[in-house]
């Protein structure tokens, strides 16, 4: 019944405050005292208002009766948010304060089974963890955020992510947090990582070398598998975000790469290349290279190279090749030597017929002078040209190589008693131990030389050369069996 005075009394006075008619009396006010009794009159609803409110809302069973919807509105705002929330006394050994619907829900308890309860009461199994990640957010402050796999009281494991604070309420520590079911996000996570571990498997066991490229970020790897790392010997966290100016896996490649990438970025097709490359070991390798694009739909454009390694492919065709012309040049040597040897048994002049072998042979290898030398000392410091033939009738330009003094290039004879060959591409860059002997040729103005010694019942008795006069000349294995035969 009081209460309900008390409403009553601040209605008619806000009706009154409403009405403005005792500002309307005080404007027409005859004289100065009645308008001071006006003023009163507007000024006292006012006061009484503010007073009766005070006195209403300072009453103690008024302010318990606020605190406690307070406390409802609030446990109802906690309790329909669309996370769990919960809240610990860090004064009472982390006890549960409080703990919303969505909370018990998600870990399958009741309200008795865990308000009031500590870590050690409600999480079991990972009761000392939680313990000691309360206690590290208390020494440290600010927040904290994680996301475990938990078991529920049902033994369902769900993976949570869980955010908490230390808050400080009224005067209370509390550890206040909020959390999350994300099973269905982790284990979608979980099986994307396994896919993309299965995918680094393939390629680490592909019989071929990968590699990926962001062509959207400078041409940067994000891929090497493991036969590239095989191949080069440089391991794919040396290469990951790096382009290849920045790596040294095929040194002196980067140009010719980077105009592949390029070529095919350009054309947007798929492209071969053969690819000879050298690793930074030294190891040659021949690779078979597929490379194309790669665009996602976020935008960014990756170039991709599959290569097979074709080395060993190319050296059995090098080799086959090679065997190819070593037996064409036995045929070949086979005929000349033939030919020497018709020369011998139908001509009946000895020298004429050696003089034709020469020719033979020298028409053959190509040489200008092609001639056979007789030591005429015992101690093999001088020569003398016994048999010769010249591709032109100056032959060697006079008698310059009639007779030859080896004194000054003891490496000659020396050379040729070791039955080595004196093998000189090039007389103006010659090896240092031939230097005497490259100069004395210079100097008679042969550009290039082979010579071979003549041995006669185990004895050095002279030597067989060719020489080139107008240009140098590489040396190749049938010029020496072709030499080898004639001797």
């Amino acid at each position: 019944m009081r209460r309900w005075n008390f409403y009553r009394v601040v209605i008619i006075l806000f009706l009154f405050q409403a009405s403005n008619l005792g500002f309307a009396l005080w404007k027409f006010a005859p004289s100065s005292h009645a308008a001071m009794i006006l003023a009163g009159l507007i000024l006292l609803p006012q006061l009484a208002l503010s007073f009766l409110l005070l006195r209403h809302f300072g009453r103690r069973d008024y302010q318990s009766e606020d605190a406690n919807e307070l406390n409802a509105w609030k446990g109802q705002l906690l309790g329909n948010l669309p996370c769990a929330v919960f809240a610990k006394d860090v004064d009472d050994d982390f006890r549960y304060v409080f703990a919303n619907e969505r909370f018990r829900d998600l870990m399958k308890i009741n309200h008795g089974e865990v308000l009031g309860k500590n870590n050690r009461m409600v999480w079991g199994a990972v009761a000392e963890e939680m313990q000691a990640e309360d206690e590290e957010l208390v020494l440290r402050g600010g927040m904290m955020e994680r996301t475990r796999e938990l078991t529920d009281s049902k033994g369902f494991r769900h993976y949570v992510r869980y955010s908490k604070a230390l808050l400080l309420v009224n005067g209370r520590r509390l550890l206040v947090g909020v959390c999350s079911d994300v099973t269905k996000t982790e284990e979608d996570k979980l099986q994307t990582e396994e896919m993309q571990g299965i995918l680094q498997e393939l390629l680490d066991h592909m019989p071929a070398s990968i590699m990926v490229k962001d062509a959207t970020n400078d041409f940067r790897y994000v891929i090497w598998n493991k036969e590239l790392e095989r191949q080069t010997g440089v391991l794919a966290e040396d290469v990951i975000g790096k382009n290849d100016y920045e790596i040294e896996a095929f040194p002196g490649m980067s140009e010719v790469f980077r105009a592949r990438d390029l070529e095919v970025l350009s054309s947007g097709e798929t492209m071969p290349f053969i690819e000879y490359c050298s690793t930074a070991t030294g190891k040659r390798l021949v690779l078979n290279t597929f490379k194309g694009i790669l665009q996602m739909e976020s935008g960014r454009t990756f170039i991709f190279d599959l290569c097979q390694d074709e080395t060993r492919k190319h050296e059995l065709e090098d080799e086959r090749e090679a065997i190819i012309e070593l037996l064409n040049n036995m045929v070949k040597n086979e005929r000349i030597i033939n030919l020497c040897l018709q020369r011998i048994t139908v001509e009946s002049d000895f020298d004429v017929a050696v003089k034709g072998m020469l020719e033979l042979i020298g028409r053959d290898a190509g040489a200008d002078v092609c001639s056979v030398f007789v030591f005429t000392t015992e101690d093999g410091a001088r020569a003398k040209a016994l048999y010769e033939w010249a591709a032109d009738s100056n032959g060697t330009g006079g008698n310059s190589l009639q007779e030859i003094d080896l004194t000054p290039m003891p490496d000659f004879r020396r050379q040729l008693e070791r039955r080595r060959d004196l093998v000189l591409p090039n007389v103006a860059r010659p090896p240092p131990a031939h230097a005497d002997i490259a100069r004395f040729y210079q100097e008679i103005g042969i550009k290039s030389a082979l010579v071979t010694g003549v041995w006669i019942d185990g004895k050095l008795w002279g030597f067989l050369c060719m020489h080139y006069l107008k240009a140098v000349h590489s040396f190749t294995n049938p010029s020496f069996a072709i030499l080898y035969a004639a001797k």
